[in-house]
């Protein structure tokens, strides 16, 4: 599961069609490259700590900024990476562990860069307690309505589909949507995704963008903070990082609403077609039952 966001961010650069990212992306969830679900939690990673953390919304430039992290050298947890920190997050929702403590157990898998997408709402206090981090906050080149726009395209129906069967079969995607109907909690006191309120265009959502901005922006150090958008591109960000060697090349451009939307109906056609996959296993065997039968049967007549 490590590899997906990189696959993911290589398809899209690639200009991959969204049909093709979205197989991509069920199938790295059902059939991962590591042989099962304890090795997807192990760390191969050596043990780091937090240097970088982004404590925008998701949909305000997250996914571009973790590719740009990438670049820049660090190791950025970002969106399936979350299905990796299941452990933890169990553990959080049954009242074993704090906050301080998912922002731990990526720093044991190796991510110096964290809070991308679906982190950066719940941690970013913890994150401004720590002196020696950097914050980033993006936000949406063109304001809150922009951006309520933006996430209420598909997010509510991410959290909808993703929470149900087969999916919900998988603890990693289990603990991943209770964090998710954690944030749309905090963003609007409600962990319904089909609560009216995140109906397309959800622009009274704007309100809980400036409220969270502000609230950043307000509790992290000054000299501590980036409030970067993407549009700025390269020079702010290598600037913030002190770093020397800016690249050259064109700021990434990540995780586009269609391609977000198009997944999200991957979902939900799995949702539909999963039931008949151990009818057509049953059938299948039945077939090759009635195979060996017929076939016995003819030998022993001949």
């Amino acid at each position: 599961m490590r590899d997906l966001p990189e696959k993911i961010t290589r398809m899209q650069q690639e200009g991959k069609s969204h049909t093709a990212i979205s197989f991509a992306v069920i199938k790295g969830i059902f059939f991962p490259t590591t042989s099962s679900e304890e090795e997807l939690q192990a760390s191969p990673q050596k043990q780091t700590k937090l240097k970088v953390f982004a404590a925008g919304l998701p949909r305000s430039g997250t996914g571009s900024l973790a590719v740009a992290l990438e670049e820049l050298g660090y190791n950025p947890c970002h969106g399936p990476c979350s299905l990796e920190l299941a452990p933890v997050l169990a553990e959080h929702y049954a009242g074993l562990s704090t906050n301080v403590d998912i922002i731990r157990a990526q720093e044991e898998k190796g991510y110096d860069a964290q809070g991308l997408d679906q982190l950066g709402w719940k941690l970013f206090k913890e994150a401004a307690a720590k002196t020696d981090v950097k914050v980033i906050l993006t936000e949406h080149p063109r304001g809150g309505k922009a951006w309520a726009e933006s996430w209420s395209s598909f997010v509510p129906d991410h959290i909808y589909y993703f929470s149900q069967r087969p999916f919900r079969f998988m603890d990693s995607m289990v603990q991943t949507m209770k964090l998710n109907r954690e944030a749309l909690m905090y963003l609007n006191g409600t962990d319904d995704p089909k609560d009216p309120s995140f109906s397309f265009p959800a622009t009274e959502l704007s309100a809980s963008y400036e409220r969270h901005n502000g609230e950043v922006k307000k509790i992290v150090p000054a000299e501590r903070l980036l409030v970067f958008n993407p549009t700025q591109g390269w020079d702010p960000i290598c600037h913030f990082l002190e770093v020397k060697k800016c690249p050259v090349i064109d700021f990434p451009h990540m995780t586009d609403r269609h391609m977000m939307m198009s997944i999200s109906k991957a979902a939900m056609i799995m949702t539909w077609v999963w039931p008949l996959v151990p009818v057509v296993c049953f059938a299948l065997g039945m077939s090759i039952l009635r195979c060996g039968f017929y076939s016995q049967k003819k030998t022993k007549v001949s």
